[in-house]
């Protein structure tokens, strides 16, 4: 009983995780620090802090947060104004 109970809070966690994480996709404004923001395809700024072990990645390969540039396509997963992981595009 204890196992079954165990197993159904850790899945309720994770599904709670998942529902209040989000992704942010537009346009690296500025990074300032450990903060980026983001304007997404309404012209929207939305601000995050990076996570230390936030997982990212420019064209595909891991990079730092400092190889980031204003100008970059980025998807930013964030949850409670930080950031997990950030998914960016060099500029073409």
């Amino acid at each position: 009983m204890m196992k079954k109970l165990a197993v159904s809070v850790a899945v309720l966690l994770f599904m709670v995780g998942i529902v209040f994480a989000a992704d942010i996709q537009g346009t690296i404004k500025k990074i300032d620090g450990e903060k980026v923001t983001i304007t997404d395809n309404d012209k929207k700024d939305t601000t995050v802090t990076v996570n230390k072990d936030a997982k990212i990645t420019l064209d595909g390969k891991e990079a730092l947060l400092l190889d980031l540039k204003a100008g970059q396509t980025a998807k930013v997963t964030e949850d409670g104004g930080k950031a997990s992981a950030i998914e960016a595009k060099s500029k073409k």
